[in-house]
């Protein structure tokens, strides 16, 4: 049984890795490669679509072209390390308070709280893509990079994962943190924080793969491209399938190396979400 197990475990990994091999595969071939094997899809004729993880005629130019060809990539890269970065912290910011304040509210109060947050972290960006964008007119901020970092600064989610973090905290901490004459503002940084850490890593892992990867916001909110993000730059027109796979490699290898090196932080905060 235990074999079975192991190798159902094997066969999941290989088809969770598949797409990032496809990527990776596409971005080693030749122009000529790719078109030869999705000529169904870009050949403008039906046929099956083929494909193979060992190009007959491996190459590197995908890469050199979008690292040294391309100025743009560059520029759409730090608009998306910025959008990210930004909003993460404003989040933060926001939802270590927020979070924290409700568990020392009345409960009446703090179950309301929680409700209205709950509902809205359930509305689609569909349902409020029309209600934002009428309010980041009126405030004249269309068309620029704050009109995309604010809405998303307030999220309810952090402030939702942050708040089971500190109110699955021993009750017996803070209690020996008053006793002992610390003030609230002591018991909050000096306990709170360091033991919601995994909490707070959860967060900007949640955060980075939603905002790393948005598409709806800029494209509905910033007419000049000169602001978009990298998930909207599609280099295939100009310079070839071959880099189009490429850039999309190299934008899913970067959200998985930060993963992978901070994957046992967000084990433990969902651990810790999951008790609650």
């Amino acid at each position: 049984m235990k074999r079975v197990w192991k190798l159902f475990k094997v066969l999941m990994m290989l088809v969770l890795l598949y797409p990032l091999v496809f990527l990776f595969t596409g971005s080693i071939m030749g122009n000529a490669e790719i078109t030869h094997y999705l000529q169904g899809v870009f050949g403008g004729r039906e046929q099956w679509v083929s494909w193979t993880l060992v190009p007959q005629y491996p190459t590197l130019v995908s890469y050199i072209e979008l690292l040294l060809d391309i100025p743009e990539f560059y520029v759409l890269f730090w608009n998306s390390l910025i959008y990210v970065g930004c909003i993460i912290a404003g989040q933060l910011i926001i939802a270590v308070l927020a979070a924290w304040a409700l568990t020392i509210i009345r409960p009446a109060v703090r179950n309301v709280i929680l409700l209205v947050y709950a509902v809205v972290l359930l509305m689609p960006f569909q349902v409020r893509m029309l209600p934002e964008y009428l309010v980041l007119k009126d405030l004249g901020l269309l068309d620029s990079p704050v009109g995309i970092i604010l809405p998303e600064v307030f999220s309810t989610l952090p402030v939702l994962i942050l708040y089971y973090s500190f109110s699955s905290q021993p009750k017996t901490l803070r209690e020996s943190a008053q006793i002992d004459g610390a003030s609230e503002f002591q018991i909050f940084y000096k306990i709170g924080i360091p033991v919601a850490v995994p909490a707070v890593v959860t967060c900007v892992l949640l955060a980075l793969l939603e905002y790393w990867n948005m598409i709806e916001q800029p494209l509905l909110f910033i007419k000049d491209k000169s602001y978009w993000p990298l998930t909207l730059f599609s280099p295939q027109d100009s310079y070839g399938l071959g880099t189009a796979f490429a850039m999309a490699f190299v934008l899913t290898i970067f959200v998985l190396v930060i993963f992978m090196l901070l994957q046992n932080y967000f084990e433990e905060g969902l651990s810790i979400i999951s008790k609650e």
